[in-house]
């Protein structure tokens, strides 16, 4: 299986992530209470995200391919942060 290759440029504490295939680009900073300006989403922000929209989407395929409509869907994701060190102690997902 083939990797899906993805680039990171950091300039000061703003982090740039551009996805290979598609091209598209995403922008990370952390967020104020770590240091950073809370302007966008931060690393561990897009952990949180990621699992929302993974868990839509597979719902949504595994729908289709069992002939099930399944149609719009969202989802609310609540990070808590623990440390130290500081990471993600809990992600809940709505």
């Amino acid at each position: 299986m083939a990797g899906v290759e993805m680039k990171v440029e950091l300039r000061g504490i703003e982090a740039t992530l551009r996805h290979g295939p598609s091209g598209a680009v995403l922008r990370t900073v952390p967020p104020v209470d770590n240091g950073g300006d809370g302007s966008s989403f931060s690393p561990t922000d897009l952990l949180g995200a990621s699992l929302a929209s993974c868990a839509l989407a597979t719902m949504a395929l595994v729908a289709g391919k069992e002939g099930l409509t399944f149609g719009n869907a969202s989802a609310t994701v609540t990070k808590h942060m623990v440390g130290p060190p500081r990471r993600v102690g809990e992600l809940t997902l709505e």
